[in-house]
């Protein structure tokens, strides 16, 4: 026996596409905007504005990825796991010369890909599904220690 069961995700493979293009070029946009911020610091000795641009655009991307997520009923901050990608995403895209480093450099995408790819899992019924949404996480447990009574 099969089971033809298909799975409803929340986020299709379309929306999440036209999520992580938004995310290049919010990552593009912030790449420039430092680029320019810290040229204009190195030859005139100001570019704040820049910098202040690059904070301001890091705000607007946050938003919108929350408004984006939130229209599929994904909210960022409702587990630890999107809390802690979307606060280190923020975090490491804020600050104006980190943000040009190899491994931050498309933070926006790199976040907007986790959350799409663990929320599709999760969707799915995968092991990060099982792992993370354990009812009680007391039962099926190997190894836990018995509880304590009284004697």
């Amino acid at each position: 026996m099969s089971s033809d069961k298909k799975i409803e995700y929340r986020i299709s493979w379309l929306y999440g596409g036209l999520i992580l293009a938004l995310a290049i070029i919010y990552d593009l946009w912030e790449l420039l905007v430092d680029f320019l911020g810290t040229a204009l610091i190195v030859v005139f000795g100001f570019g704040l504005l820049f910098w202040i641009l690059n904070f301001l655009t890091g705000i607007i991307a946050m938003l919108v990825f929350w408004l984006l997520f939130a229209t599929k009923g994904i909210f960022l901050g409702k587990t630890p796991k999107r809390f802690l990608i979307t606060s280190i995403t923020f975090i490491a895209e804020s600050i104006p010369v980190l943000d040009t480093a190899i491994l931050t450099t498309f933070g926006w995408t790199i976040g907007a890909l986790l959350i799409i790819l663990i929320e599709r899992s999760e969707d799915k019924g995968g092991a990060l599904s099982k792992i993370t949404s354990l009812k009680n996480p007391k039962k099926g447990l190997r190894g836990s220690a018995p509880s304590v009574g009284k004697s």
